[in-house]
C-alpha cells in the first residue's frame, strides 16, 4: 500500500485522530444513520485528553485531503460501497470551523479507514 501513497505518515495520523486522546467534541449523543441512538465514548479514565493546536489540527486536515484522492483511486481497482466513497468525498470537501474540527477529524479518519479496509480486504 506504500507505493499506492498509504504510508506510516497516513497510518500516524489516523492513530493520532483515534487513538482516544484528542479532545471530544461537546456532544451527548452520537447518531449513524439507519443505527440506534448511541452513548457517546468517553475517553479512558488515565489519559487525559491534550489539547489540539491549530498547527496540529493543520496538519492533520491537510494529510487527510492529501491521502483522499489516492484512496479513492484505489477503488477503481478493489470496488467500495457507493456511500462509502460519497461519505469520504464529501468530507474531503467539508471546511470544519471552531469546535466542528475535532468530529471533522474523526469523522474523515473514519470514512478513509472504512473505504482502506474494503480496499485492503479485497487485496488479502
Amino acid at each position: 500500500m506504500a507505493h499506492e501513497g498509504i504510508d506510516d505518515e497516513l497510518i500516524s495520523a489516523l492513530n493520532e485522530i483515534l487513538d482516544g486522546t484528542l479532545p471530544s467534541p461537546p456532544s451527548k449523543h452520537s447518531v449513524r444513520p439507519g443505527r440506534r441512538l448511541l452513548r457517546a465514548r468517553r475517553a479512558p479514565r488515565d489519559i487525559e485528553p491534550v489539547r489540539i493546536s491549530r498547527e496540529d489540527t493543520a496538519r492533520l486536515v491537510v494529510r487527510l485531503q492529501r491521502a483522499t484522492p489516492q484512496v479513492i483511486a484505489l477503488t477503481s481497482l478493489s470496488p467500495a460501497p457507493a456511500a462509502d466513497i460519497a461519505r469520504l468525498r464529501a468530507l474531503h470537501e467539508a471546511q470544519p470551523k471552531g469546535m466542528e474540527v475535532l468530529a471533522y477529524l474523526r469523522l474523515f479518519a473514519l470514512a478513509l479507514l472504512t473505504v482502506l479496509d474494503v480496499v485492503c480486504e479485497d487485496d488479502a
